[in-house]
Formats: C-alpha cells, sequence, structure tokens
C-alpha cells in the first residue's frame, strides 16, 4: 500500500501537515515501523489466542507519535488470496467474533476528543480507522446469511451506541460504516450489493 499522497517523502513531518487518505488507504501494521519507546509509552498490548490483533498493533500508539518519517520501499512482501490466509471472506465469516473483539477494544482504546484537541488530523484518521474496522465487522456478519448474524450485527451497533455514543454517531452518519447500518431488509441487501460491486472493481480481499 503507497501512501505516497499521504505523506511528504523524504522528510519529518508532523499529523497536521499529511494529505488525505483515499478510502482504501489506511495505516496498517505491515507498513509501520514505531520506535520502541514510542510501544513502551502507549502500554499497547495483545489479546493472546486472536486474530487480526495487527490492527490494535497499528492504532494503539498512534496519539503517542508527533513526528512521522515515510520511506516509499516496499517494507512487507504479503500475498493475498490464499484460500486459508485469514482475510480471505469465508475464513473471515468464520471468525467474526474475533474481528468484533478487535474492533471495540480499538473503538474503546482511544478518548478521541482528546486527540482532536491536539490533533485534528490524527484525530479524524483515527475516526475513519474505527470505521473501517466496523464496516469489515458489519458486512460480514450480513454476508453470513444467519438470522444470529443478523441480530448480531445489531448489537454491535447497539453496544456502540451505549459505550461510546459521540463516536456511535459520526460512524453512524458521517462515515463509511454508516452504508453498512442501512435499515431494513432492503437496507441490509443494498449493503451487500454494494459490497460486492466494491470488491469487484477494487479487486481487494
Amino acid at each position: 500500500m503507497s501512501y505516497r499522497n499521504v505523506f511528504p517523502g523524504g522528510q519529518i513531518c508532523s499529523w497536521e501537515e499529511i494529505g488525505n487518505f483515499r478510502p482504501s488507504q489506511y495505516l496498517i501494521m505491515h507498513a509501520l515501523v514505531y520506535r520502541t519507546d514510542i510501544l513502551k509509552k502507549s502500554g499497547v498490548t495483545l489479546p493472546e489466542h486472536t486474530f487480526y490483533v495487527d490492527n490494535i498493533f497499528a492504532y494503539y500508539p498512534l496519539p503517542y507519535v508527533e513526528t512521522l518519517y515515510y520511506m516509499d520501499r516496499n517494507l512487507y512482501q504479503y500475498y493475498l488470496g490464499r484460500e486459508e490466509q485469514s482475510v480471505n471472506e469465508k475464513v473471515l465469516i468464520s471468525r467474526i467474533e474475533q474481528q468484533i473483539k478487535v474492533t471495540k477494544i480499538v473503538a474503546d482504546c482511544v478518548d478521541l476528543k482528546e486527540v482532536k484537541r491536539k490533533s485534528p488530523k490524527l484525530a479524524n484518521y483515527m475516526c475513519r480507522n474505527v470505521s473501517i474496522m466496523m464496516a469489515i465487522s458489519s458486512i460480514h456478519l450480513l454476508l453470513s446469511g444467519e438470522e444470529r448474524a443478523k441480530s448480531r450485527h445489531r448489537e454491535i451497533w447497539a453496544d456502540m451506541k451505549r459505550d461510546n455514543p459521540g463516536l456511535y454517531y459520526r460512524l453512524r452518519y458521517t462515515k463509511l460504516s454508516g452504508l453498512t447500518n442501512l435499515p431494513g431488509k432492503l437496507g441490509k441487501k443494498a449493503t451487500v450489493d454494494g459490497y460486492r460491486i466494491a470488491k469487484r472493481i477494487y479487486k481487494f480481499q
């Protein structure tokens, strides 16, 4: 994943100097190198025996980062498309509770209002990141087609509304994730159909 449009190459910058992320771009563990002292200061820990914890590693320390340096290099080679891969659609559906668990940890680990006071651009990115994760959880619950999964879909949004109403309303009405929580059967069908079309266009896994 390239970030040439986001970060100035070959120079140190702050969050307020970065550009805008495209819909398909977000900071993944495979593209990040944190200084050890930043990781220790953040206190990030990863739950054991859980998939998708790379999202926690990539997200949790961000508020402790004040300066960034972008190197336009292929830091990590990752082959997409294997049937047993953790991000394969069928595999992700079978492990959806782990994805939901990680999404909740990410959503709850940082006070975005506090982050916004120091860095509005970082807070906006972090909110967008949670939106992407909520969208992934929502979509794959709906893709399973099971009644229990549809009920679970309603539950995860209700839980966020109860625990973090400010974030809920942003994700529900101003971010990508809101399109994965459309009301009624037609809304859910539109969400799944839209996902299928986007997958064909953007070729994402």
